[in-house]
């Protein structure tokens, strides 16, 4: 080293020589002698420096450090000189990237105390404490005497970033020790007893305290009486009260406990007990745990001894080791057999040593490997190399290669097959079995060529193609099979493809397979499997039986063909034809019905005297002409109903209204027939959007269905309610009921049960049809329920309720009642004519009715009339209805008062609005009077 060559600010350390010494052109910042003022001013401070001191210049943060930070890197000295931070450092390199931007970018400063860092400086990552500081450089030192200046000018972030380090990790693991310590003293404290209690009550492995340098016995549990043979323990000394432990290992290690109070602990320790009286001493085998119990005055005057009688496992153990030693002994003379070769390779790779089996299988003398000739590179071919590499990482990671098949170079250039495995035996060997698999290479290659054309063509084929075997055990399906059923071929094999099979048809399906496989015989069969989607598919199956050579029967192959769709038109078919002709059987059964009186009454009416009988004759012939009209617009009806010629005619309708109508309208069947009609109606008007006429209709049927199919004097009940957001009305009766095989297809046209039986067979079946059809048209639901033959049935409609409804607080019914005397009406409408109107509407009513006409005049007139109820218009002009409501809800003197809305807004924002305003119930324009009369009416 010349140091006449060296400037000053480098000289006076270790570090100041490297730096002069070392090529700093790749790390960006060139020959030392062209570095900026501000670069050798700080090299030259770090340097000076008696603690560790960093440098990281320029915006890749080359490192330039001193003599005590070198001590700190360990291995990473001395690549890390002029290496960027983040390749030195890149495990700590998250921690450091958002400071050196901040100390760069916004020249900001930072200090860490204790910061925890997992550092590599040793080869193997390490938790480490520091202290640490980061601030910015200057960007001119013009004071430096280096002889040149910073010519770049002053840039917005700074050069490079000064850092101090102090490693704190002895001192943080001090402390935290130190925790660690009086925590564990603190626990031991408030836990001996119960500690103490606890093990020795519920512990399986033996227990005793034993106190001072006398080792005196405190406690003992019942597992360590029954280890010394249950001698007398307690109040004696260790030694005294057990002789035969003297020479144990025991007093020595008890000493060094009691005088260390460092716990100790021991596996498979050899001691001597007398487990009977009387008996000679027995070897036994412990694993042990002394443990000191720390008194508050810092004394260990109690030792607590634990252990495990491990006697069995170690003989066990050592019965095992003589079995594998056995069984190595043998495994090394199997090798010997002439089927599998066996070579040893070294830690290179290379073949030290090869048996008389693979120089048969290669063609190689023992001459030739002692020679050398047996190299495992000049054995592959080329192109098995990749695997054989593969083969060898496997071997070096795991200490073994899995089994594995690749060709092989004979001596005379031939090439064989063979199925290798390899396994380590130690460091410097390891042992490869190699079996020749030429011939089974020829044949395999056979049959898959047998294999692909035969898969070829069922994948191509459009039917559903699969094979079992001898014991009808699934062995293949193509893709087709696995798209219909929605299962891989391995959750098919190898028999629970019979899990998609129809449970009618599988016992009978099996036994067929069953009969083709014992006779070898062709099979057919018509089957239902169940698809993806649960849906069920009709399939046409044929199979032959295949052989794999002469008289080698190997199971069938087979197709199935999707025949669904054919078999549900056969069944619509069939269906149609039926339905078809029990429709024309019943009409003209119900067109003649009526016919025979209408004819009868004819003929008596053309007989001389017929004239007086016409009188009485005429009636008949009203009802029976009047039957036939009904059943004409019954079908004309339906057919409305079904081609969409029907329009509803939907407004507010009171569902009370509509079922008394339909009980009226239905009156005088039920009376014929002296049944008891019990109602029951929900007190709070049941608001629908609905046609009412059609409604009615709805009812009146449902009603007479009821009344015809109950026998005399029999009991039908009405009843509706409110269910969530739906009107729920039932009519249910004790007649004949519905048999279980009618339900499903109860409101198909044209259904009737052929019975015999109160009710049955009368009118076309049409009548439940056009009552689902309407319920459904209204957006409701219908359904129908019965336990069976003369239970009884029931019919369940589901109307949804109209929206005001909802809105309003109508959750808890009230009781109905008339209108009490001098209940008060406030009318607010700014038109004077629908407030006179309606104001002599409710007057009529005997009700106190006062009307303004806007909703200042409202507000004024509340206080000195005070007004039950408040009919109010909402599109008024200045003040609307919502602002009049909102400011009555602000007054709680006003809350009993009851707000209903009558406006020709009705779309759902308006009903939204009125009730979030304060409006209990929104009623639209023309307002229907018997919802608006029940309204006041459950005041």
């Amino acid at each position: 080293m010349n140091l006449v060559e060296m400037p000053g600010w480098l000289r006076g350390s270790e570090m100041g020589e490297l730096i002069f010494d070392h090529d700093w052109t790749e790390s960006g910042l060139g020959p030392i002698s062209t570095w900026p003022p501000n670069l050798k001013f700080a090299v030259n401070t770090i340097l000076l420096m008696p603690s560790a001191a960093l440098l990281l210049w320029g915006p890749r943060h080359i490192q330039i450090y001193n003599d005590n930070y070198r001590d700190l890197m360990g291995l990473k000295h001395p690549g890390g000189l002029g290496q960027p931070v983040s390749a030195c450092w890149p495990e700590v390199w998250n921690f450091l990237a958002p400071i050196c931007e901040g100390v760069m970018q916004r020249r900001e400063s930072f200090i860490f105390d204790d910061e925890p860092l997992l550092v590599n400086r040793t080869g193997t990552p390490e938790e480490a404490f520091f202290r640490l500081t980061y601030s910015p450089i200057p960007d001119e030192i013009d004071s430096f005497p280096c002889g040149a200046s910073n010519t770049a000018g002053a840039e917005a972030s700074a050069p490079g970033i000064f850092v101090t380090v102090s490693e704190t990790t002895e001192k943080v693991n001090e402390r935290a020790g130190e925790a660690d310590r009086a925590r564990l003293r603190e626990a031991l404290q408030a836990k001996r007893i119960q500690l103490l209690e606890e093990v020795f009550r519920n512990s399986p492995s033996f227990l005793y305290v034993l106190r001072g340098p006398g080792l005196v016995f405190e406690l003992a549990n019942e597992a360590y009486y029954q280890l010394v043979g249950h001698r007398k323990l307690l109040g004696r000394p260790l030694f005294e009260a057990l002789p035969e432990a003297v020479e144990d290992y025991c007093r020595r290690q008890l000493a060094k406990v009691m005088a260390t109070g460092k716990p100790f602990i021991g596996w498979e320790l050899p001691i001597t007990v007398i487990s009977d009286p009387g008996q000679p001493p027995e070897k036994r085998f412990i694993d042990a745990v002394y443990l000191p119990l720390l008194e508050e005055d810092g004394s260990y005057e109690y030792v607590l001894g634990h252990g495990v009688d491990v006697t069995d496992h170690v003989r066990k153990r050592e019965k095992t080791e003589q079995a594998l030693f056995e069984t190595e002994r043998r495994f090394r003379d199997a090798l010997e057999i002439d089927t599998v070769g066996v070579i040893f390779l070294d830690k290179d790779g290379h073949i030290t040593e090869a048996n008389d089996a693979f120089l048969e299988m290669s063609g190689f003398s023992r001459e030739d490997e002692r020679a050398g000739l047996l190299r495992c590179n000049e054995l592959t071919p080329p192109e098995w190399m990749a695997t054989t590499l593969r083969a060898g990482e496997e071997l070096k990671a795991t200490g073994r290669a899995t089994p594995y098949e690749k060709e092989l170079f004979r001596k005379d250039g031939s090439r064989w097959w063979a199925l290798i495995a390899a396994m380590q035996l130690n460091k410097k060997e390891g042992v490869v079995y190699i079996i020749d698999i030429t011939e089974r290479k020829r044949v395999e290659q056979n049959l898959r060529e047998s294999e692909a054309r035969f898969r070829a063509m069922a994948e191509a084929s459009p039917a559903l193609t699969w094979q079992v075997n001898a014991r009808g055990d699934l062995v293949y399906v193509n893709q087709r099979v696995m798209d219909m059923v929605g299962m891989t071929l391995e959750e098919l094999l190898p028999s629970r493809w019979r899990s998609v099979l129809h449970p009618d048809d599988e016992p009978g399906c099996l036994a067929a397979i069953e009969q083709a496989l014992l006779n070898r015989s062709r099979f057919q069969y018509r089957v239902r499997a169940r698809g993806r989607g649960g849906e069920w598919h009709w399939l046409e199956s044929y199979a032959l039986p295949w052989f794999t050579g002469p008289d080698e029967y190997a199971g069938h192959v087979g197709v199935s063909i999707d025949i669904t769709e054919a078999v549900k038109a056969e069944t619509a078919l069939r269906e149609a034809d039926l339905r078809k002709d029990e429709f024309l059987a019943t009409l003209a059964h119900e067109l003649r019905n009526p016919l025979a009186p209408i004819a009868n009454a004819l003929a008596v009416i053309a007989r001389p005297e017929g004239a007086a009988a016409v009188p009485h004759l005429l009636p008949v012939i009203n009802r029976q002409v009047n039957y036939m009209i009904r059943l004409v617009d019954d079908l004309l009806e339906i057919s409305r109903i079904t081609s969409g010629k029907v329009e509803l005619r939907q407004a507010p309708v009171d569902l009370a209204v509509v079922l008394h109508n339909a009980v009226e309208a239905g009156r005088p069947q039920i009376d014929g027939k002296e049944h008891k009609l019990s109602v029951s109606i929900y007190d709070a008007p049941l608001i629908v959007y609905a046609d009412a006429v059609r409604l009615e209709q709805v009812f009146t049927n449902l009603l007479n269905n009821a009344a015809r199919y109950t026998g005399q004097r029999g009991q039908i009940w009405l009843t509706a309610h409110w269910e969530a957001d739906n009107a729920v009305v039932s009519i249910r009766d004790n007649g004949i009921g519905i048999l279980a095989g009618m339900l499903p297809r109860l409101f198909d046209m044209f259904a009737q049960e052929r019975r015999n039986g109160v009710g049955t067979q009368e009118g076309l079946g049409i009548g439940l049809s056009l009552v689902y059809r309407l319920v459904k048209m209204h957006g409701g639901t219908v359904e129908a329920r019965s336990e069976g033959k003369d239970r009884g049935s029931e019919f369940i409609v589901r109307l949804p309720l109209a929206a005001s409804v909802i809105q309003g607080e109508m959750m808890e019914p009230e009781k109905t009642a008339a209108a009490p005397t001098g209940l008060r009406i406030l009318v607010v409408d700014d038109n004077h004519d629908a407030a006179e109107v309606l104001s002599m509407l409710l007057e009529s009513m005997g009700l106190d009715v006062h009307s303004v006409d806007s909703g200042p005049a409202a507000l004024a007139a509340i206080p000195e009339y005070r007004p039950n109820i408040i009919l109010m218009d909402i599109g008024m002009p200045g003040m609307d209805g919502n602002e009049v409501a909102r400011r009555i809800r602000e007054q709680p003197q006003f809350n009993d008062i009851k707000l209903i809305a009558l406006t020709g807004w009705g779309q759902e924002k308006d009903r939204r609005l009125s009730h979030e305003s304060g409006f209990d119930y929104h009623l639209t324009k023309p307002v229907n009077f018997k919802v608006l009369k029940g309204l006041i009416d459950a005041f």
